[in-house]
Parts: C-alpha cells; sequence; structure tokens
C-alpha cells in the first residue's frame, strides 16, 4: 500500500506507475491521477471532477500537494485561525512575497484583501468600531454642533 502525493488516496502498489528510480519502484502519483493530470496538461479543465479541479488549483496556486494542504488544515483544527468558521475554508497567503500564512474562512480572508494586508488600517479600523459614537449620539453632537435650530 502507498499513499498517492496528489490524490492523498492510500492504494495498493498496482496503482501506480513503475519508478525505476524510486525508493520502492513506484512513481508517487496513482495512475489515475497520472492519467489526470496528462489530460488537463496542469491547466484549469472544468470538466474534471471538482475535488480533482480544488487539488489541481491549490498545487498550481500554492505549489501544494495535497498532502501538505491537508496537514495545514490540520494544524489549523480544520478551522478559521480568525474567527473559528469551520465552513468555506481557504489558504490564506502574502501577495507580495507568496508565502503561506495558514486557513482562513472566506470572510476573514476577504476582509484582509479589502484592508490589502495593512495592519495599521485595520488598527484604525478597530479604534473606530471601539469609540464610535451611535447615531443618536451623532445626531445629538451635530445639532449642538449647528447651534439653535439644529442642522
Amino acid at each position: 500500500m502507498k499513499e498517492c502525493v496528489h490524490c492523498g488516496l492510500t492504494k495498493p502498489l498496482t496503482d501506480f506507475p513503475i519508478g525505476k528510480r524510486c525508493k520502492d519502484g513506484h512513481k508517487g502519483r496513482c495512475k489515475e491521477c497520472v492519467k489526470l493530470f496528462v489530460k488537463s496538461r496542469g491547466y484549469k479543465n472544468r470538466s474534471l471532477p471538482p475535488e480533482i479541479q480544488h487539488r489541481n488549483d491549490i498545487a498550481r496556486k500554492y505549489g501544494l500537494l495535497p498532502v501538505e494542504e491537508r496537514r495545514l488544515l490540520h494544524l489549523a483544527n480544520h478551522q478559521c485561525q480568525v474567527c473559528s468558521n469551520k465552513t468555506d475554508l481557504t489558504i490564506d497567503h502574502n501577495h507580495v512575497t507568496g508565502a503561506i500564512r495558514g486557513i482562513l474562512c472566506r470572510k476573514c480572508n476577504s476582509a484582509l484583501g479589502l484592508v490589502k494586508d495593512d495592519a495599521e488600517l485595520l488598527l484604525k479600523l478597530i479604534g473606530y468600531l471601539k469609540n464610535a459614537p451611535t447615531t443618536v449620539n451623532m445626531l445629538g453632537l451635530l445639532n449642538s454642533m449647528a447651534g439653535p435650530g439644529g442642522v
């Protein structure tokens, strides 16, 4: 038995192509994954099953093998590292360096994207949320600034 480095499934050695230079005499990708990869030539091919397409996307975008992606998810306890959401998880990465930072849900990842990963801007937003006046207080402040008669 051997685990395919592409799909992560454990299969009998007969499901792997022979690789004379490999330790166990068989290549790392199972025959099915080799066939699908050759067919798609590594490009987006929407005719592939979604789980295979997802693996191809992750490998192309982040250079991660399925085994590595599963390890990353395991290290994050299969949840967003910010809000602990367990659904709609995505890989967060630095857009400048390409380095993978961790696992986030789409909402948290989108929030980082909206502020362009600017920690200072995030701190300003936090300060605003903590100190923002309520609508009633804000209207009262505006009325008092306008003098007699209001705004």
